[in-house]
Parts: structure tokens; sequence; C-alpha cells
């Protein structure tokens, strides 16, 4: 209950700090400001409009790490290379460490970065982050007493994880991520090119794909259950889909891996059998080679 009061103590005292900043910026405004000489909101204004995120709460309530950023911070995205699992989109933000007892705030860098993944340690005395450099993420120790920052070394050919999450050990004295290797970086890319400049195959509208209807085309599908592990969409798809088509899925890390295994365990309309088929037989048998 400590850490949720301390949250939520931080949430309103981050906002209040924002609105009160804002409030007191328009008062000036408006008051050495004519009627006449008002302007609209223009496409600019909104590209500039700052938007304030609670990124990490030390443990003992009295530290927060927060992010601000805008839409403009955001051009530049290359939305051709969407599913390449090794691009990282700009999106630069200020960071700022903010004394939630007094409000007193401070710049983390002199200009706006591209970060992720703000951890304090659980002394409260360093906070972790992943800043990028060029066009990887290096995993960073601030410390808060000297204000000096660490950069964490790296075994030679491996990189921090373009979804890496951070975490501290209990005691602090450890730091735990998920890293990359150069030559997976490497297969990936090249694999993204392949799959997104490579040949198209196109089915021709006068072979008789639909023939018999659609059911049986669809029934020759693999479909794995990733946020579809209810009961509404298993019943669903059960209708139309045999169960020898199905494949557990989860969608790890943006989708809790505890609820899909929940989902299909509990749901009511599968058997032992099926269950296990949906679980790991269908998948054993697709690929015979990864059975144990």
């Amino acid at each position: 209950m400590r850490r949720l009061s301390n949250r939520y103590l931080a949430s309103l005292v981050v906002l209040l700090f924002l609105t009160l900043s804002v409030l007191q910026s328009g008062v000036r405004a408006v008051q050495n400001s004519k009627p006449e000489s008002w302007s609209t909101f223009t496409v600019d204004d909104m590209l500039d409009v700052a938007n304030a995120n609670a990124a990490s709460l030390s443990n003992d309530g009295h530290w927060l790490a927060a992010t601000t950023a805008s839409l403009r911070d955001r051009i530049g995205i290359d939305n051709a290379r969407f599913g390449d699992p090794t691009y990282v989109a700009p999106s630069s933000t200020d960071v700022l460490i903010i004394d939630t007892q007094t409000t007193k705030t401070q710049k983390l860098f002199p200009k706006k970065q591209q970060v992720r993944n703000l951890r304090w340690s659980p002394d409260s005395n360093h906070l972790a982050l992943l800043v990028l450099k060029g066009d990887t993420f290096e995993p960073t120790i601030w410390d808060r007493s000297t204000s000096k920052f660490q950069t964490v070394s790296l075994p030679k050919e491996w990189y921090a994880a373009e979804n890496s999450d951070m975490e501290w050990s209990p005691d602090g004295s450890q730091l735990f991520l998920t890293l990359h290797s150069v030559q997976w970086r490497d297969k990936a890319r090249a694999q993204f090119e392949n799959e997104t400049k490579g040949r198209v195959v196109v089915h021709s509208s006068k072979e008789p794909f639909l023939a018999n209807g659609e059911r049986p085309q669809l029934q020759k599908f693999y479909y794995e259950l990733a946020q579809a592990n209810h009961p509404g969409a298993l019943e669903a798809i059960t209708e139309i889909i045999p169960i020898t088509q199905l494949l557990f899925g989860t969608d790890y890390p943006i989708w809790r891996t505890a609820e899909s295994v929940g989902g299909v365990s509990k749901y009511k309309g599968f058997n032992d059998a099926q269950r296990h088929a949906v679980n790991r037989g269908n998948a054993e048998r697709l690929f015979p080679k990864l059975k144990s």
C-alpha cells in the first residue's frame, strides 16, 4: 500500500506542477495581450503540445523520473520499416527528475534524448535507463548524488535488445536486461528486406479459389491464439476452424503470458486432449525437431 500511495501522490504532484506552470504562462500571456492579437490553434501548436509521463517512481516515493515529449519529437518515422524488429522509430524526450517533496525539478540531459525503460534502484540512488546511441540502445546508470552517467559494459558483438526491459536485483547490485547479438540483428534486417522487397505472389481471380465457399480455404491455415484466448473468441473460432489448426500464442511482452496460459487452461470447451493439442501437440506435429 505504501508504494501505491506514493505513486498516486507523485502523479498528483506532477500533474499539479505541470498544470500550474501552464496556467501561470497562460495568465501572463492573457494579461500582456490584447484580444485582437490572439491567434487560432494551428497545426504547429498541435505538434508542440507536450505530453507528460511518469516513467519511474523510487521505492521511497521521494524521486520521480518523468518524461515530456510532443508529436514534433516523433517526426521522421519510417512507416515502411514497421515490422522490422531492428527498427527504432524516432521519439526524443526531455527527462525530468522531480523531488516529490518540494516539486524541485532538474533535466537529466541538456537536450532531448531518445530513452526507454527508466528504473530507479531499490535504494533510490541510481536511475537505470536505455539511451539511444546510433541505432542501438546503451544501458546507462545515472548517479543521483553526483549527477554523473556510467555506461554499462556489454559483451563484444552484443547489444541491448530493442524491446528489452530492465530490472534491478533486490539489493541493487545487479541490473538485468535482454541482449541481442549483432549477428541476429544483421540476419533479422536481411530477412525483413527479403520479405518486404522480394517477390510477391498474386492469386488470379480466374482460378476457383472459393469454388466451394470460404470455409474449406480458411480451414487450411493455422491460427495462434494470442489475444484470442478468452471464451468468446475461442468459441467463435472453434465453430469454423478444427482443433488441429489452433496453436498456443502470447504476444509477449505486450500481452501478459499468464492470461494467455490461463485462457486456454480454463476454457471449458476443450477436453484434455484438445487442450494438449493446442498447447503443444499441434506445434510438435508442425515442427517435429522441437519435440522433446
